[in-house]
């Protein structure tokens, strides 16, 4: 069985009607969708971004029904969208226009990085340490948000355990937002 195919986006895609807001919508075609859907991206208190609108069909109507709403994969177009997304790395100027583009509106419409608070030192991780952790800890979360600390805890070569633990104490510090 193969893979299927990709989604594609149309990152500059405007509702133009005041019944629903206006508010950035992004049109999402292919990756086994039989029809257009438009999603409208937001973003959890825990700085988490999840889909907060979405519309079925784009000039053609479609009937919503569970069979429908099964095959409109969120969670694949979620991870499609912030896919080798990171915050603290935009493009080089050199690079194609689309790309800086891209990495611009996903930055301006959902990315916010975390606020820097200075700690009181103690025992257990550094300030330098809780710091990091919380950049990897919101960048996994906007790339893989079922799997989020697992993640994190794979790339920064800790114990799921202790990225829980570490996660706690950057909340605590304001390293993270609030749960």
């Amino acid at each position: 069985m193969g893979q299927p195919s990709r989604f594609e986006f149309d990152m500059d895609w405007l509702v133009d009607d005041d019944l629903l807001t206006l508010h950035k919508w992004h049109r999402v075609t292919g990756g086994g969708l039989p029809f257009p859907v438009l999603i409208r991206i937001g973003k959890a208190r825990d700085e988490r971004p999840f889909v907060s609108g979405l519309i079925v069909g784009d000039g053609e109507p479609v009937e919503v029904t569970p069979d429908t709403l099964r095959t409109i994969r969120i969670g694949a177009i979620l991870a499609q969208l912030f896919e080798g997304f990171d915050p603290t790395r935009p493009p080089r100027w050199e690079a194609d226009l689309a790309d800086q583009v891209a990495w611009g509106l996903m930055y301006e419409q959902v990315w916010r990085p975390a606020p820097v608070v200075d700690a009181g030192a103690g025992r257990g991780p550094t300030d330098g340490d809780l710091q990091r952790f919380a950049q990897v800890y919101q960048r996994e979360r906007v790339r893989n948000p079922r799997r989020a600390m697992a993640a994190t805890a794979e790339a920064l070569n800790i114990s799921v355990a202790t990225a829980h633990r570490r996660a706690t104490l950057c909340r605590e510090r304001r390293y993270l937002p609030p749960k």
